[in-house]
């Protein structure tokens, strides 16, 4: 019967003690319930939960004790380790036969109930023997030779008494445990000879005797006591004593008695062993022969994170990482099966997770016959050891894997002799390693032993302190090498110097540029001197300044002075400099911007220097401002000299200004009186009844007249150019075309001079670059090679592929130009003498090719033979591939008459033109004269000719933009401003003829621009498109289904 008590591991012990066949496990909740079992219940064991009954425990066994039915069964007593020694005590008095402590050792607890089994069942046996031998005298022989066998061969002491207490019979064992015969003891007392006093002296009364007490009253005893040898000495014994009744009268007592001398030594010696199975620092498992685990100690708790109960009745598997390959545990069973002992290692995994090596003996536990009941493991937490081995596994690759060498010297000898030297000390120095072991390390250096670097060494070693140092080493074929080497002490546990390690790296490249960055370092501080440069270092939390040699002459400090304060910098700065320097520190310590800024400082001499300063700030660990590194440069000359160019600039910028001024002016006041002169000239032309003499006239002052206009555009053009403000059209032009065009130019001037021209061209070749100024070019110089011509010469025009340009070259058959005077030939107005021949010319022609030949990307140039002729060429690049663009027909005279349209219901167009001149008005009178479908309106003043325009609200409006009262840009405004005016075509004509005055115009609103002196031709037709174009927005505007 089991009271209230839940143990697996007991539940797991009485299956082994009471098989199931004989035997029947009672799980009791209480006593009550375990007393009101029926008869057919008979125990033959109680077990007891001491550590749930508590103090009523003895209670507890006496109420058992008290029905007969329990009164000679054993009571097993489970106690935790707090109970009580007195309330342990009382228990064993109430009648508990044996006591286990929780937790419960296997090993152990099975021993003790099996003890308790075997001792209650030769009780019953004996008990019922005795009875039989007494009740059945025909059956004594049978019964007596029985009895005596089983006393003869049992090991427990066992007396037989009578109701007077005299031993009626003794077996061996029991006669050997007291010192007496066999016959020394029948028939005595058994009080008197082995139960006369306790072991303290003290007489133990008969009355107290247990075994006295079951004669007397029949009350069964099993416990703890101590009984007497026949030399006097006490012995503990467990004894169990039964009555013997003969109907119902007590007729003596049978007892059974165990030697505890030797039970206390095995468990005294089981005790130690369970210590030393907890205490132990490897991990114990038990399993059962099928791998089922019975036991683990403490240690395996520890290391797995696995509980006793946990791993009870697992198979170790359950550890199993995975990691390991099946063949290991083939191998491990087919060892221990064998018989024998295996050993090896396993990477297991514990409850967390956490993976660990263990170290394993696993043997197996045989009976006598050699058959294996249980396997028993020792298991050692191997991982420090493992992570140690690969740390050193690792540092051994490590060192032999380095790059540089690695040594290291026994320091408990003199010489400090090598005992390693790892791989790659043989592939940099040539030596092998058998060749250096046991020498001192110092034969690398041969003869060269005075290095400073071999002084800090020997140093470090006297001290027995870390070095490092720069040497020099020779390799084994002589050839020297730089090692940068690290020496450090090495100490045992107990303190003393047992080696010194060498890490040596080769750093020749390091050396080299060492070197080289010293001379650098050696031109930086030259260049620094040269340059006036210097660097400097604030140090923001001492506010300390440290400037570079070179710097602190820039601050008017000694060369020697490189540290002063930044209070003192702050002061040197100019005033009205120093809230743009203080602003730039601030926005660099704050935000990190770089610190930049050009400032003035005067001097403690109070002359004043310009500084360039550059630098940025350093952090420190937590993230705050430590420092700001910086360059300065004295950058007074360079400030001086910028003051002088701008003084120089703005000096040329009002020159070019007053230049530009005076050819506007000039431009202006020659063209006005050119346009009458031109004007009517061109009219006089066009009159069909003048003389031949006075048609010569008039082609002489027309002549007169455009070489006037010439060197006028040619003067304008060449400011253009200079100024830069030339607009250029790139596009595809085709180079016969092109040069037809020119050759009809100058065709009637050369056919008057007499000279042949002649082209070469292929007919595919294209060119690129603005059309009109590549005629420009090519027209100029043409003409120079008809001018400068003979008589009967000829000019010939040639025009090749020059790789990815286009190459014109036009020579001519005239004088030449002297060799000395070639370097002149593209200066602006150097005619190389020509000025005084009757040949014209303004000597800035070549200039402006030139000038225009560069800006569309090409070159020109010029050879030339006195006597024999010139050569002059210029290439331009060759176009991109596509369509040649088309160009609009020239406007000639008939083209204008075709195209000046009439007016809607056939009525002429109305022109007004407001001019102030009158001589300028006459000429516009005289060729619209000439256009029947044109009507003129004039006007001399600008207001007048606002009435006009409002009364007559003309189709198209000529404008002098050099006008009284108002100019022509205001006039222009206020036309803008009438309903009438909003889209009236408006043409400024002006002798103002500059870039920007052209620019002016277009960007008022212009329908065009037209500079004086006029070309009637070029007037004609630009208001003919002007008419066109309102007349077609006209007739749509009237019918808007066209």
């Amino acid at each position: 019967m089991v009271y209230n008590t839940e143990d697996e591991l007991l539940g797991t012990i009485l299956a082994t003690v009471y098989p199931a066949e004989e035997y029947q496990v009672l799980n009791i909740p209480s006593i009550e319930a375990g007393l009101a079992q029926g008869p057919e219940v008979v125990p033959a064991l109680v077990i007891l939960d001491g550590a749930k009954t508590g103090n009523g425990t003895p209670g507890q066994i006496e109420r058992i004790r008290s029905d007969k039915r329990f009164a000679k069964c054993p009571v097993l007593l489970l106690i935790d380790q707090e109970m009580d020694e007195d309330l342990l005590q009382e228990a064993i008095d109430a009648g508990a036969s044996e006591i286990l402590r929780k937790p419960i050792d296997k090993p152990e607890a099975t021993l003790r109930i099996r003890q308790l089994r075997l001792s209650y069942e030769a009780s019953q046996h004996l008990s019922l023997l005795e009875t039989r031998y007494r009740q059945c005298p025909e059956d004594k022989c049978t019964t007596g030779e029985l009895f005596r066998s089983i006393l003869d061969t049992t090991v427990e002491g066992i007396f037989g008494l009578n109701a007077q207490g005299e031993h009626t019979f003794v077996n061996p064992a029991a006669a050997a445990m007291l010192g007496y015969t066999q016959e020394e003891l029948l028939g005595r007392n058994s009080h008197l000879v082995w139960h006369h006093h306790h072991p303290d002296g003290e007489p133990y009364p008969v009355d107290f005797c247990p075994v006295h007490l079951t004669l007397q009253h029949g009350v069964p005893f099993h416990g703890e006591d101590h009984f007497i040898r026949k030399d006097g000495t006490f012995f503990p014994v467990q004894v169990s004593s039964s009555p013997i009744f003969a109907e119902t009268e007590i007729d003596g007592a049978v007892v059974i008695f165990r030697d505890l001398g030797k039970q206390i030594s095995t468990q005294q010696e089981l005790s130690i062993l369970k210590h030393a199975v907890d205490q132990s620092p490897v991990s114990m498992v038990i399993t059962d022969a099928q791998g089922c685990i019975e036991f683990v100690n403490p240690k395996f708790s520890s290391v797995t994170g696995y509980t006793a109960e946990e791993a009870r009745g697992q198979n170790p598997r359950f550890l199993k990482s995975g990691e390991l390959p099946m063949s290991t545990y083939t191998e491990l069973w087919d060892t221990i099966l064998s018989g024998k002992s295996w050993h090896g290692t396993f990477h297991n995994k514990k409850k967390n997770g956490e993976l660990y090596w263990e170290e394993a003996v696993i043997s197996p536990v045989q009976d006598e016959r050699g058959r294996i009941h249980h396997f028993f493991a020792l298991k050692e937490d191997i991982t420090k050891r493992k992570t140690l081995e690969e740390r050193i596994r690792l540092q051994v690759q490590a060192m032999d894997s380095a790059p540089g060498y690695i040594l290291i010297a026994d320091a408990t000898q003199p010489d400090y002799p090598i005992m390693y030297a790892n791989s790659a000390f043989e592939k940099l120095t040539g030596y092998s390693i058998q060749e250096v072991m046991g020498k001192n390390p110092r034969f690398l250096q041969r003869n060269d032993h005075d290095q400073e670097g071999l002084r800090e060494i020997r140093n470090g070693l006297k001290e027995r302190q870390s070095t490092q140092s720069l040497i020099r080493n020779y390799r084994k074929d002589g050839t020297p090498f730089w090692n940068d080497i690290r020496i450090a002490p090495v100490w045992s546990e107990e303190g003393q110097l047992t080696h010194f390690i060498g890490v040596c790296n080769v750093v020749d490249k390091l050396v080299e540029v060492q070197e080289k960055l010293k001379e650098n370092e050696e031109r930086l501080r030259r260049a620094q001197d040269y340059a006036n440069i210097g660097t400097w270092d604030w140090d923001i939390r001492a506010g300390e300044l440290f400037l570079s040699e070179q710097i602190a002459p820039i601050f008017g400090l000694d060369r020697e002075a490189q540290k002063t304060y930044y209070r003192n910098f702050l002061v040197a700065v100019h005033p009205e400099d120093k809230k743009v320097v203080m602003d730039r520190i601030r926005r660099c310590l704050i935000h990190g911007d770089t610190f930049q800024v050009e400032h003035r400082c005067i001097l403690p001499d109070g002359s004043l220097r310009w500084l360039q300063e550059n630098g940025n700030r350093t952090l420190d660990e937590e993230g705050r401002p430590s420092h700001l590194l910086g360059l300065a440069q004295d950058i007074t000359l360079r400030k001086n000299a910028e003051t002088a160019l701008r003084k120089s600039e703005e000096t040329a910028r009002k020159a070019n200004q007053a230049k530009s001024e005076f050819l506007s002016s000039m431009s202006h006041e020659l063209r006005t009186p050119l346009n009458a002169i031109l004007g009517f000239g061109q009219l006089m032309e066009m009159d069909g009844n003048l003389d031949d003499q006075h048609t010569d006239y008039v082609q002489e002052i027309i002549k007169a007249g455009r070489h006037l206009l010439e060197l006028i555009n040619e003067v304008l053009d060449l400011a253009k150019v200079e100024s830069g403000r030339i607009e250029l059209t790139p596009e595809t032009v085709e180079c016969v075309a092109l040069v037809k065009e020119c050759l009809n130019l100058v065709d009637s001037v050369a056919t008057r001079q007499n000279v042949t021209l002649r082209y070469d061209c292929s007919p595919k070749l294209m060119v690129s670059g603005d059309r009109v100024r590549i005629k420009q070019v090519l027209v100029n110089l043409l003409s120079n090679a008809i001018k400068y011509n003979r008589k009967d010469g000829a000019v010939d025009i040639k025009i090749v592929n020059a790789g990815d340009m286009v190459r014109f070259t036009v020579s001519d058959t005239g004088t030449g130009i002297p060799e000395h005077k070639m370097p002149e030939l593209f200066l602006p107005f150097n005619r190389l003498g020509a000025e005084n021949s009757e040949i014209e010319g303004t000597g800035i022609g070549l200039t402006i090719s030139k000038r225009l030949v560069e800006l569309m990307g090409g070159r020109i140039g010029a050879k030339s033979k006195p006597g024999i002729g010139s050569n002059f060429w210029f290439e331009l690049p060759e176009p991109a591939t596509g369509p040649s663009v088309q160009r609009a027909a020239p406007i000639t005279a008939s083209v204008i008459k075709q195209e000046i349209p009439v007016g809607n219901n056939g009525k002429r167009f109305k022109v007004l033109y407001i001019e102030d001149n009158q001589a300028n008005l006459r000429l516009m009178e005289q060729i619209f004269k000439t256009q029947k479908h044109l009507e003129l309106i004039t006007s001399q003043s600008p207001s007048l000719g606002l009435e006009i325009a409002a009364i007559h609200q003309p189709d198209l409006i000529l404008l002098d933009i050099n006008l009284p009262e108002l100019d022509g840009f205001e006039v222009l405004r206020l036309i803008r401003m009438m309903e009438w005016g909003k889209d009236l075509p408006v043409v400024a004509i002006s002798a103002h003829a500059m870039p920007h005055d052209l620019e002016k115009g277009a960007a008022a609103g212009f329908e065009a621009y037209l500079t004086k002196p006029l070309d009637i031709l070029n007037l004609l037709g630009v208001v003919s498109r002007c008419l066109v174009t309102k007349h077609t927005v006209e007739l749509n505007d009237g019918n808007p289904n066209e």
